[in-house]
């Protein structure tokens, strides 16, 4: 298990070959990058599982119908995943997609979970998302911790790089229990 791993966000205005970049160093290398739709992340993800990742993950915009058509195009070839919300960040998560469709500027972490990971140097900030790689669950709390207070805080958290429910708990309880939305990635029982 060399490590490399795929987030695909939903944005239909940027475009997947120019709007990519890599976060991370080595063998523990996280590619990023955007798909307009279903069709094109099961596309892109075919193509990421040729050249080598082995764990594709969805972003919270997404859904079960991108992720049943990511599955399928990727087949058992690769661990595919997509972003949930527990019961606490239902009524924040439904206030934020709220905020969203009605324009408003919000802020935004992907925390990723990452081997030899660098929370200081291994963080890369594309207004409004600041995307940062950690080593472990408690780096993950106190890096979100940090974020949530900064002045304005955070209007979403997302949690990718097989976080379990354990270092889930605590980036939740860092940032107030629910105030803020967490959700994290859940994997399809197919794949690796």
């Amino acid at each position: 298990m060399t490590g490399t791993q795929a987030i695909i966000y939903v944005d239909d205005t940027a475009d997947p070959t120019v709007d990519r970049f890599d976060l991370g160093r080595g063998a523990a290398t996280t590619t990023i990058l955007p798909a307009p739709d279903p069709e094109t992340a099961a596309r892109i993800a075919a193509e990421l599982v040729d050249d080598g990742v082995e764990v594709v993950q969805l972003c919270g915009a997404s859904g079960p119908l991108w992720t049943a058509q990511v599955t399928n195009a990727v087949g058992n070839r690769a661990l595919v995943g997509t972003v949930l919300f527990g019961m606490e960040s239902l009524t924040s998560v439904a206030d934020y997609k709220h905020r969203f469709s009605a324009g408003e500027p919000l802020s935004e972490a992907f925390i990723i979970k990452q081997n030899s990971a660098d929370p200081v140097t291994d963080r890369i900030v594309k207004h409004p998302r600041t995307y940062i790689a950690v080593p472990d669950d408690t780096t993950a709390a106190t890096v979100a911790a940090e974020l949530d207070n900064r002045p304005g805080g955070l209007d979403l958290i997302e949690l990718f790089g097989r976080f379990g429910p354990g270092g889930t708990a605590q980036v939740i309880e860092a940032t107030g229990g629910g105030r803020v939305p967490i959700g994290a990635v859940y994997y399809s029982p197919h794949g690796l």
